[in-house]
């Protein structure tokens, strides 16, 4: 069974030994990478419940997300994605508002991650 979940494609692994388990298997993005839901979450067959949120799950599988091609930002799950953060060079300086480290260069100049002034 296939279904999506905030754009994660979901496919559901048969298994037999699924009536003495507390959760089912699911793939990610019909890749190898896989997440374990719990079944309180889910209905008999596998499909989740209609108003479910399982954001936890994804949170704690950010790498297999990853992995699995999911490399954008998804509400709820994940906050960057690696390209935004690769996208950014850091300045070892010291910000001259509140003399601290690591401005972050955007495409008006510098911006300070701790104190938020513009360059």
């Amino acid at each position: 069974m296939i279904q999506f979940y905030k754009g994660i494609r979901l496919g559901l692994i048969n298994r037999k030994d699924y009536k003495r388990r507390k959760a089912k298997r699911f793939t990610l993005g019909g890749t190898n990478q896989n997440v374990w839901i719990p079944n309180k979450h889910l209905e008999s067959d596998g499909k989740i419940k209609d108003g479910e949120n399982i954001d936890y799950v994804f949170r704690k599988a950010q790498r297999q997300l990853e992995l699995a091609g999911h490399t954008e930002a998804i509400p709820g799950i994940k906050r960057r994605s690696m390209v935004e953060e690769n996208k950014h060079s850091f300045d070892k300086t010291i910000c001259p508002t509140c003399a601290s480290y690591g401005r972050v260069k955007h495409e008006g100049g510098w911006y300070c991650r701790e104190c938020g002034s513009l360059e």
